[in-house]
Parts: C-alpha cells; sequence; structure tokens
C-alpha cells in the first residue's frame, strides 16, 4: 500500500478595489507528473470539488454540496 500527498496550495487575493480572488494549484496538473490515469480521475473530482467550494465561498451558487457529475 502506498500513499500520496498532494501539497496543493490555496492562496486568497484582495485588489485594492476590494475584489477577492481565489487561486491554487490544479490537481489535475500536481498529479500528471505520475502519468497514472487512476490518479488523474481522483484529480480531477478534487479540482471540480476545490472549484465548487470556491464558487460557494465566492456566493455562487447558493446551495451547498453541489449536485453530483453523472
Amino acid at each position: 500500500m502506498a500513499g500520496l500527498y498532494p501539497p496543493i496550495r490555496v492562496s486568497l487575493f484582495e485588489e485594492p478595489a476590494r475584489v477577492v480572488q481565489f487561486a491554487f494549484d490544479r490537481p489535475t496538473t500536481t498529479f500528471a507528473q505520475f502519468g497514472d490515469s487512476r490518479l488523474i480521475v481522483t484529480a480531477a473530482a478534487l479540482e471540480n470539488e476545490l472549484t465548487q467550494l470556491f464558487l460557494f465561498a465566492g456566493g455562487w451558487p447558493s446551495d451547498w454540496p453541489p449536485p453530483a457529475l453523472p
């Protein structure tokens, strides 16, 4: 059995006009270096969850958790 720790950095920026932006390392890019399609599938799911979380934190959409992907 092996484990993998994904070092995904998340940053929050506020511009002078009080505009806030999130930035994060894309898991699909981080895991692509290993060349394993199973990791890419997992990374894509994680990337989707992070994107939905940041959209929710920014006020859109108004319901959480988002509906599951097909």
